[in-house]
């Protein structure tokens, strides 16, 4: 065979020839190579190592893909898994903490401790389990959000504790200088406003990912809105209190014993000096000792012109929304020369009843009186104080009837300094029970703490309807007038029974059976007559169509106000000028607060039990789509405790979502200061 020419044969070609890899033999064609390799003595060896590594960077990416591939399935289960997680956990710490918030907001910060821990639990555990995705800039907005929701809840058990302290301790640290309530408030104001930012950041976050509903969005902006009521407020306290002059609050004490609207009659209140967070003096007085220099001769409500020619301090708790008569309880006070020459202004008024002194002996044990040969506890204190005011050595001797508090009120402090952290923890209990039944109400003039206070629940106003409002509404308010001390023995019971037409119009059927008990008792207060103007507060409208059981009385003025100069005041004015005598019924209507309100006359003897029947008519319409909510609200008169039975029956057609029925039925011997029963409506 004829050998092969070696110039047909390039020598670079032999030691490749077994190459297969096509970008090789690309590169070997290129003739920058051809002629490269020759010059400078390249092997084919060299070519070979570089076609290896080519190989081994193949596999190295197609493991790298797969384990990539892996890592990104791993990732993707842990985001799915965090995902189902976070539904759990972020319900589990939306109920906790909303819970939390409504104990929070009823000032019961032990009932809060629970909900707190749990959602604090929730939110470690998710935060733990989305940490991992903090390295991958993309995800990192994962572990940020979360770490908000934890430092959120931990933030609202600082508040708790915050509240529990000023709970158990606030009393103690604002009559004594061993502590400063100023700083608690502070960090109080600074953790609200924490957490409403937080709170905001998480909203901003969920809600950019199409995670919020319409409803969580507005229960959101109404959380916010209450945190900055709460955060203004607290500053307007914290400002008010940090005044380097003298603070002064006004303080009444209401006697249920003899009601009225706004709660009891006050017999006596006391001039509460503050500064700078601590009570620097209380002093305590009876009430007519301003009315008495009282120069203005204002024309009374028409219900107490036949017991009292003029208006004053005294009978100015006579509107059934606490904080109009407690205006008008600092306008008499401010205006007697007493506080007026010397230009002492009241910023506030802190009213309660002789029911929170009782439960203060009931933690504290009795009290001795050697200067009335007396030992006070909490089964006879009202009667021995009655006694001791209407009868005692103060009014014999003609001296102050009230000064007998004059004694009780340090020895009742220097009891409440002394007690032990669990018996400041009942009397924090206590204390929590009357401020949510109406025993204890607040007012103050500024209106950003005002804000608090209604927040709170502790302003006692009357219920405001929205025009959209779709519900029932009573409020059953009694006023005594020259009926002694009666009201201590009087049981009350109310019973409504509402019904729904076809039109959305409601008729109400209202009995209230009240039995006079006073008829065994020594003290002659005790047994006369309740004589009692009763109020009935409905829908904006109504009309009454029956009324069956009322008294008839005459009020005959003392004073002929026309013929002397005597002034009237607008805001009695304004209530009174919308008074219409029903009299087919003798009875009368007044437009109050928003209310229509029937009043009249109902009168008992000792001993003796009436019943008092009202039907009238609401001029508002139930909203009757199907899914419709109705809401009925019921307000306490402060000082006045009653059983309630009410029944309300669905229009034909429909029933009720929550009985099934067209039923709806409650009962209850204990209502709280507002009850409210929300109902659904939908069709049968």
């Amino acid at each position: 065979m004829k050998p092969r020419s070696r110039k047909n044969i390039h020598p670079v070609l032999s030691d490749v020839k077994h190459l297969r890899d096509v970008k090789v033999r690309e590169f070997l064609k290129n003739e920058e190579v051809k002629s490269f390799a020759p010059e400078h003595g390249i092997i084919g060896k060299e070519f070979i190592v570089q076609e290896s590594k080519l190989r081994f960077l193949k596999k190295s990416l197609l493991w790298s893909t797969l384990g990539l591939f892996l890592i990104g399935i791993f990732f993707g289960w842990y985001l799915w898994d965090l995902k189902d997680r976070s539904l759990v956990a972020a319900y589990a710490i939306y109920d906790n903490l909303r819970s939390a918030g409504a104990q929070l907001s009823s000032f019961e910060p032990e009932a809060a401790g629970k909900s707190i821990d749990q959602a604090q639990a929730a939110a470690d555990s998710l935060y733990n389990r989305a940490n991992i995705f903090s390295f991958v800039p993309i995800l990192s907005q994962i572990p940020e959000t979360i770490s908000k929701v934890v430092k959120l809840t931990a933030t609202v058990g600082d508040i708790n504790e915050t509240l529990k302290q000023l709970k158990s301790s606030g009393l103690g640290i604002v009559l004594s200088d061993n502590g400063d309530v100023l700083e608690l408030l502070k960090r109080l104001r600074d953790d609200i406003s924490t957490v409403s930012n937080l709170a905001g950041d998480v909203r901003n976050v969920v809600s950019g990912a199409g995670g919020i509903s319409a409803e969580n969005l507005a229960q959101y902006v109404d959380f916010n809105l209450k945190a900055n009521k709460a955060t203004e407020g607290l500053d307007a306290l914290i400002n008010m209190l940090s005044q380097p002059e003298d603070v002064h609050l006004l303080a009444v004490f209401e006697n249920p014993s003899e009601i009225r609207p706004g709660g009891g009659f006050i017999g006596s209140y006391a001039d509460i000096t503050v500064n700078k967070g601590h009570v620097k003096d209380i002093n305590v007085d009876d009430i007519y000792l301003p009315d008495k220099f009282l120069d203005l001769n204002i024309v009374p409500p028409k219900q107490l012109q036949g017991m009292t020619g003029t208006w004053g301090a005294r009978d100015a708790n006579w509107f059934f929304s606490f904080p109009d008569s407690a205006k008008k309880i600092i306008q008499f006070i401010e205006e007697s020369s007493v506080y007026e020459d010397p230009g002492i202004k009241f910023q506030g008024v802190i009213a309660m009843n002789v029911k929170v002194v009782q439960d203060i002996l009931q933690v504290t044990g009795p009290i001795e009186l050697p200067e009335y040969k007396l030992t006070l506890n909490d089964k006879n204190f009202l009667e021995e104080v009655q006694y001791q005011v209407e009868a005692g050595r103060g009014k014999i001797s003609g001296q102050n009837s009230k000064k007998i508090l004059k004694f009780i009120l340090p020895k009742l402090i220097e009891k409440l300094s002394s007690l032990s952290d669990s018996d400041k923890r009942l009397l924090g209990e206590d204390i929590n029970y009357r401020l949510n039944n109406k025993d204890i109400k607040f007012y103050f003039k500024d209106q950003k703490l005002q804000n608090v206070v209604e927040l709170l629940g502790f302003s006692s106003e009357s219920y405001d309807m929205a025009s959209n409002w779709s519900g029932d509404y009573l409020a059953v308010v009694n006023a005594n007038v020259a009926g002694g001390k009666t009201d201590a023995f009087m049981n009350q019971q109310v019973q409504l029974a509402s019904k729904i037409d076809e039109r959305g119009f409601i008729t109400d059927n209202l009995k209230i059976a009240r039995t006079h008990n006073g008829q065994n008792q020594k003290q002659s207060w005790y047994r006369v007559a309740n004589i009692n103007f009763l109020k009935v507060f409905t829908l904006p409208g109504s009309r009454l169509t029956a009324l069956a059981g009322n008294t008839l009385k005459a009020v005959v003025p003392l004073v002929n106000y026309k013929s002397v100069k005597y002034l009237t005041d607008p805001d009695l004015a304004a209530v009174e000028s919308t008074e219409q005598r029903l009299k087919e019924f003798n009875a009368y209507s007044y437009e109050e607060d928003g209310k229509t309100v029937f009043g009249t006359w109902f009168n008992i003897a000792a001993g003796k039990s009436k019943e008092l029947n009202w039907t009238y008519q609401s001029a508002r319409r139930v909203d009757l789509t199907p899914g419709a909510k109705f809401q009925f609200v019921l307000d306490k008169q402060s000082g006045v405790d009653y059983s309630f039975d009410y029944i309300v029956e669905a229009p034909n057609g429909y029933k009720w979502a929550e009985t099934d029925d067209f039923i709806y039925h409650y009962k209850t011997d204990n209502i709280p200061s507002r009850l409210t029963i929300d109902l659904t409506l939908q069709k049968s």
